[in-house]
């Protein structure tokens, strides 16, 4: 009986580490912008389209152009540009400064961003190394985001890097 009850109690330890190991690889998977942050706004969706080294001067700098779905709430849309702006640090970890151009579309790459822009530095330089921003002075590991809205007012927010 004792053997049995050790049997059991091994088996259901072994399901718990399936499942475990299922959520994992699900949650690995999912696309850019599609987890919810603890806000509870859900970033909205983008693909990079560009991702260019564009440093000066012995700073590390990348433009980081992306598409976007326009349709998507201001919110979503913010939260999106600031998970580009994360991600591109993720991708080039010794950078400086990433500076995020969202487009509606991929033809409109290299054509000004018509969804919204972000940037972040994590020296306090900010864009050009003169710590200016989109929104006035830099703050190191704050990111900056402007878009432009269905409405056709620039929305503007500042968040944690």
């Amino acid at each position: 009986m004792r053997c049995l009850g050790r049997l059991l109690l091994l088996f259901g330890f072994a399901v718990a580490v399936v499942i475990v190991v299922a959520l994992v690889a699900v949650n690995g998977s999912k696309d850019k912008g599609s987890d919810a942050p603890a806000g509870g706004v859900r970033p909205a969706p983008y693909q990079v389209a560009r991702d260019d080294d564009v440093s000066i001067a012995g700073r590390s700098r990348y433009n980081v152009d992306i598409v976007m779905d326009p349709t998507e709430t201001d919110a979503a849309v913010q939260a999106g540009l600031a998970d580009a702006v994360r991600d591109g640090f993720s991708r080039h970890p010794n950078a400086s400064v990433i500076v995020v151009f969202a487009h509606s579309d991929q033809s409109l790459v290299n054509t000004g961003a018509d969804v919204g822009r972000a940037f972040a530095s994590t020296d306090g330089g900010g864009l050009g190394g003169s710590n200016s921003g989109l929104l006035g002075p830099d703050a190191e590991g704050i990111i900056q985001v402007e878009i432009h809205s269905m409405s056709n007012d620039a929305v503007q927010s500042m968040t944690k890097l």
